[in-house]
C-alpha cells in the first residue's frame, strides 16, 4: 500500500485551427495498493476452514484541478473521484475429517472378532477386547470455492465541474467578475462645477 500527493500541468495554445487554448495544473492525492488475508478456523479432528479474501491492486486518486480556458476567458475548478478497477475475490476451503474402522482385518481370517480364550491377555489376535471405536482419522483433501468475486470498472465522479469549460464550469468568467467588481467599487470622479 502507498499514498501521497502529486501534481501535473498541461497546456494547449490557441489555434484557429483547435479553437480553443487552456492551462490546467492538477493536484492529486492518491492511495495505491493490493490487500490479501486470510482467516483460519480450526476445530481439532473435525473440520479444518479457510477464508482467503483477496483485493487485487487498485488505485484511488482525489483530482483538483484548475484550468484556464484562453479563449473563453474562464477559470473553472474541477473536483472529482477516480478510480482504477477494483477486483475482490472470496475463497473458502474445507477440509472434513475421514474416520476409518476396521471390521475385518484379513478377508482370509475372520477370527479377530473371536473370543478365544487363548488371546484374551494379549494384543493379538483376536483384539476384540483390545478395539477402538474409531481406528484412524485424517483430514480430506481440500476443497475450495469461491464464495463472492465482485469486479467494479474504473470509474469517477465530478462533485464540481465536469472536466470542460461548458456549464458547468466554476466559477466561470472569473476575469470578467472583478473586473466588473473593480469598476463598480470605483467611486464616480468628481465633478466641479465652473
Amino acid at each position: 500500500m502507498n499514498s501521497g500527493f502529486k501534481w501535473s500541468r498541461s497546456q494547449q495554445k490557441y489555434s484557429k485551427s483547435n479553437g480553443a487554448g487552456f492551462l490546467k495544473v492538477d493536484f492529486i492525492a492518491y492511495l495505491k495498493g493490493e490487500s490479501q488475508g486470510e482467516i483460519d478456523f480450526l476445530i481439532s479432528r473435525i473440520l479444518k476452514h479457510t477464508l482467503e479474501l483477496l483485493l487485487g491492486t487498485t488505485s484511488v486518486e482525489f483530482h483538483q484541478q484548475l484550468a484556464y480556458y484562453t479563449f473563453e476567458d474562464k477559470m473553472c475548478m474541477d473536483v472529482f473521484f477516480k478510480t482504477s478497477s477494483i477486483e475482490f475475490i472470496a475463497d473458502m476451503s474445507m477440509q472434513f475429517a475421514e474416520c476409518y474402522k476396521y471390521l475385518i482385518d484379513s478377508m482370509g481370517d475372520f477370527g479377530q472378532a473371536d473370543d478365544h480364550p487363548k488371546y484374551s491377555d494379549s494384543t493379538r489376535k483376536p483384539f476384540f477386547d483390545f478395539a477402538r471405536f474409531i481406528d484412524k482419522c485424517e483430514f480430506s483433501d481440500s476443497e475450495t470455492i469461491t464464495v463472492k468475486s465482485f469486479r467494479q470498472d474504473s470509474f469517477s465522479t465530478y462533485f464540481v465541474g465536469d472536466g470542460t469549460s461548458g456549464d458547468a464550469c466554476f466559477p466561470g468568467n472569473v476575469i470578467s467578475w472583478i473586473t466588473g467588481v473593480v469598476e463598480a467599487a470605483t467611486p464616480p470622479e468628481l465633478r466641479v462645477a465652473g
